[in-house]
């Protein structure tokens, strides 16, 4: 689906790293290095503004904000400072943890000693969600306006979330 979603795009490319990769499981750390050994340093990781909130509890983050700029879409609910807090409060948990925090750089935020930038884009606020669409296609509703064609020809053809 992924495939078909951007297919109309020469722009964007579909990895097939972390289905590829044959140790098991697969960690956002691991696919962001070889992403940036593949592709150089400028690497942008776009992400959803409520799971950003929880990478604090992900393998080596502090890896993972040295490896490349964040692209932060809004969503409903949350708030940059809010979700910097969260991080901050969760990289530093622990009583053997270093102190790590998030400062901020004019528009940007940044990790401490790391070179890459974190932006927030919280103008427009995305409420899509794979539940979301589960709910609408399961209700028979519309969902032109969440998915491209292709990937809602593709799930009905498929008869997916019915």
């Amino acid at each position: 689906m992924a495939e078909i979603a951007v297919a109309e795009n020469p722009a964007f490319e579909v990895s097939r790293a972390e289905l590829d990769r044959d140790t098991g499981m697969s960690f956002t750390v691991d696919t962001v290095l070889e992403f940036q050994e593949r592709y150089g340093n400028e690497i942008y990781f776009i992400i959803g503004m409520d799971a950003f909130s929880e990478i604090a509890s992900w393998r080596l983050p502090e890896k993972i904000f040295n490896s490349c700029n964040f692209a932060v879409i809004g969503r409903p609910g949350w708030d940059a400072e809010t979700t910097i807090g969260k991080i901050e409060k969760g990289l530093n948990a622990g009583e053997n943890s270093p102190l790590f925090k998030v400062m901020e750089v004019g528009v940007a935020y940044s990790f401490v000693g790391s070179p890459y930038r974190i932006v927030f884009y919280s103008e427009k606020e995305l409420d899509i969600s794979s539940s979301l669409v589960r709910d609408r296609i399961m209700k028979e509703k519309p969902v032109a306006d969440i998915l491209p064609e292709g990937v809602a020809k593709y799930i009905k053809k498929k008869g997916l979330y019915v």
